[in-house]
């Protein structure tokens, strides 16, 4: 049970019986997020010591956890004392209320007795917000960010916003290239609904910006013999928590992730990471794409390309497989591009590569 919990919510604060009535009106009244919002507060100022939380679907199927109330709170106060988020003043809450991204953003806010203004989780947060409105912390998923910066308005309102952590998916090169340069403290993020949002912070702008995830602190990492990632987090998790992320690690204690160990395409011996074969691909396509890897008589597997075409702009198969071949190896060559008009994502709008892979070979 939290002890007299309170939050400001755009702009107003409840606490007590008020919170409760607010958190009823916006489960019965509310639309989208608000209704997700308001359900979650109910579950949270009840005298139940945990909360149910639906995890992803990115490595498997969804499923509900229900870690203790006092677990999320000490990530809170992990990712709080990391960025100093006493000193904000104003949350923007633009993820759904029903991952854990948007739950702990819910928390925070509370803890930390931040002005949780609220949108619904649009690709255009920014656009929601009126102009008086100046957050001083968000999370962003790699989408809702491209998109901003695609608008110039959106963009300055962005770069005034003090710190933005950024996750739920990776950051495309080109992307991450542009906010290098921004003034604001901008960090991508490292972790999953198990470890109740992120463990690991990496810097994207400024003369601090790293390659390389710090975990928070009272959270350490190793490895395991595939070369995954290990998280021990005793104050979040019960126990160790073992991922299928292959990471490596520095001697100063980060770490960065090179790709997942399910993603591995074992062609004849040669073992290829999709993610990095993407990175290297990054430039050829605007669209977004996957690889991955199919069945061979001959080698086992061997990647193909899988691309998004939304527009339905006439793209060169052929070409597009000759200028693969100019950027990768013999082996890491696609044998074969597939196109798909719309990729399937997982409820949390990642792009869902298992279902992918999938349709492509089914609209064969």
């Amino acid at each position: 049970m939290i002890v007299n919990p309170s939050l400001i919510l755009n702009g107003k604060e409840y606490s007590g019986s008020f919170l409760q009535e607010k958190a009823r009106q916006l489960l019965r009244e509310g639309t989208g997020n608000g209704r997700a919002l308001g359900a979650f507060l109910l579950e949270w100022i009840s005298d139940a010591d945990t909360v149910s939380v639906h995890t992803s679907g990115s490595t498997g199927p969804p499923r509900i956890l229900n870690p203790e109330k006092q677990r999320l709170l000490a990530s809170a106060r992990a990712t709080g004392d990391f960025l100093k988020l006493g000193e904000h003043r104003t949350a923007l809450l633009c993820l759904p209320v029903n991952s854990i991204a948007g739950i702990m953003m819910v928390v925070r806010a509370m803890h930390y007795g931040l002005n949780l203004v609220t949108t619904e989780p649009t690709g255009h947060p920014l656009a929601q917000i009126p102009p008086e409105v100046q957050a001083d912390f968000s999370a962003m998923v790699p989408a809702q960010v491209y998109n901003t910066l695609a608008d110039e308005t959106e963009g300055k309102r962005f770069s005034a916003i003090n710190t933005i952590i950024i996750g739920g998916g990776s950051l495309p090169p080109a992307l991450e290239e542009q906010l290098s340069g921004f003034p604001n403290n901008l960090y991508a993020t490292y972790g999953m609904t198990e470890t109740l949002s992120h463990i690991a912070l990496r810097r994207l702008s400024g003369n601090a910006r790293s390659g390389w995830f710090s975990a928070l602190p009272g959270i350490s990492v190793s490895t395991d013999d595939r070369g995954c990632l290990v998280i021990d987090a005793p104050r979040i998790a019960t126990e160790p928590i073992v991922t299928n992320d292959l990471a490596e690690l520095s001697g100063s204690g980060t770490f960065r992730i090179t790709g997942r160990s399910d993603f591995v395409i074992n062609r004849g011996g040669v073992k290829l990471q999709a993610e990095v074969l993407e990175r290297k691909l990054d430039s050829l396509l605007k669209e977004r794409f996957i690889v991955a890897g199919i069945r061979d008589e001959k080698y086992g597997q061997v990647p193909v390309l899988i691309v998004e075409n939304k527009s339905g702009r006439n793209i060169d198969k052929k070409q597009l497989l000759r200028d693969a071949e100019s950027i990768l190896s013999y082996s890491e060559r696609p044998v074969e591009v597939y196109f798909l008009s719309l990729f399937p994502e997982t409820p949390t709008g990642k792009t869902d590569r298992r279902e992918a892979l999938k349709q492509a070979l089914l609209s064969q």
